[in-house]
């Protein structure tokens, strides 16, 4: 009974849960982050890591 629990649970994970969570990471995070660089560049915000790096403070 144990055996087949556990086959059960590794079917569950890989077959289900595994692609479904890897598809939601695929449409929704990396599209976000795709259409946050896009507004960023047609927003022009400026790039300000060099102004950072100047300051002694964040140095």
């Amino acid at each position: 009974m144990k055996k087949s629990w556990r086959y059960l649970q590794e079917f569950l994970i890989f077959k289900l849960i595994y692609p479904v969570l890897l598809k939601y990471i695929n449409e929704h995070l990396i599209t976000a982050n795709d259409e946050m660089e896009k507004n960023k560049k047609e927003n022009n915000v400026p790039n300000l890591e060099p102004e950072y790096q100047q300051l002694p403070i964040l140095r």
